[in-house]
């Protein structure tokens, strides 16, 4: 279990690293479109809201929505070409439509198409000396909570991180699998419940942080598209087994009565047949 609780520390902290910011970036704005009625052609319409880079755009639980951004980009560089990447720093987004002059390209847990990256969800743009390009984006995440932020990264920062989550995940399934080959092993010769926990309680834990790090849209299934209700229902059934798992390791049901009863009141009552029996 503690081994567990620090791998998976280890991945949280590392995803909430720091963002490699290029000065590309001339200026970004957005507008929310609340009832995802606008396309290309109505947008010039309306005012946008001025989006920082070190900002996230947060609307909170939503249904329906869509928020257009609006990214003018520049290259510098007089005499040389260069490649910079357009992220949006939530791999989580339902989808991510990139409108690049004439050129289209969509992304995103709610499509069949995933990010070059792992660490992001990742467009690509190409810019000639003293080149400037506008592009525009819509962003969607419907009936669920909506936040994402964005940041220009270079091939190298992408790839870099992206090789350092893999190893992290990696590791991190690896260890979880020699413990469940360890705990059945101790299940099937005690035949002890605890081991049985142990065992859900790890198979959630590593579906869940497969699923929240991208791996599975990326390596695994990339044209599955229904991660984003996986996260949800696992998170949920892993907060219900931790609590199964802590309640039966400390012995509740013997020396806090009280507390064993709002446990199986309130967080699980499913499992209340699985104590009884």
């Amino acid at each position: 279990m503690r081994i567990i609780y620090f791998l998976s520390f280890l991945i949280f902290v590392n995803k909430a690293s720091a963002q490699y910011a290029s000065n590309n970036i001339i200026n970004a704005s957005y507008f929310i479109d609340s009832a995802s009625s606008f396309n290309l052609e109505n947008l010039a319409s309306k005012k946008l809201i001025p989006f920082k880079k070190d900002n996230k755009i947060n609307i909170g639980y939503n249904v329906n929505t869509a928020i257009w951004c609006y990214f003018k980009i520049k290259n510098y560089d007089r005499l040389n070409d260069t490649t910079i990447w357009l992220c949006f720093n939530n791999n989580h987004l339902d989808s991510v439509e990139i409108f690049d002059v004439n050129t289209k390209t969509i992304m995103g847990d709610r499509t069949d198409k995933s990010s070059p990256y792992l660490s992001a969800i990742s467009y690509k743009i190409s810019l000639l000396p003293n080149e400037e390009k506008i592009i525009k984006a819509r962003v969607k995440k419907q009936i669920s909570f909506f936040e994402f932020s964005y940041s220009l990264n270079t091939e190298d920062y992408l790839v870099k991180r992206s090789r350092k989550n893999l190893a992290l995940v990696s590791f991190f399934i690896g260890v979880v699998i020699l413990l469940v080959m360890l705990n059945s092993i101790l299940y099937f010769f005690s035949n002890k419940r605890l081991y049985l926990y142990y065992l859900l309680y790890s198979l959630l834990s590593v579906l869940y942080l497969i699923i929240s790090t991208n791996y599975g849209k990326h390596f695994l299934f990339p044209n599955f598209l229904y991660f984003s209700e996986c996260r949800i229902y696992i998170a949920s059934l892993w907060f219900i087994s931790l609590a199964v798992f802590l309640s039966h390791f400390l012995n509740l049901k013997k020396y806090e009565p009280k507390k064993f009863k709002i446990r199986t009141d309130l967080l699980c009552p499913y499992f209340s047949y699985v104590d009884q029996t």
